[in-house]
């Protein structure tokens, strides 16, 4: 799928500018730039589920389930 978008004159030349100090094509910095940004975002989004899930007592931090392991399994501690 290929999608044309109109790109504010500002942010054009940004993008172009960081093209032309990588040496790479323009469309290829815009993409990789959606793309960062996307990660970003749905890391962002994962990471506030989870803490609303510990918050609400749906799931524990990894430190208390690590500690719950230890315990049941006789793993000691490692530092």
């Amino acid at each position: 799928m290929s999608a044309t978008i109109t790109i504010p004159a500002g942010l054009e030349q940004r993008i172009a500018g960081r093209a032309a100090a990588q040496g790479k094509q323009f469309e290829q910095v815009a993409v990789e730039m959606l793309e960062m940004t996307l990660d970003q975002l749905e890391d962002y989004e994962a990471t506030k589920t989870s803490l609303a899930q510990v918050g609400t007592g749906k799931t524990k931090p990894m430190r208390e389930f690590l500690e719950e392991l230890q315990q049941e399994f006789g793993i000691p501690e490692s530092r």
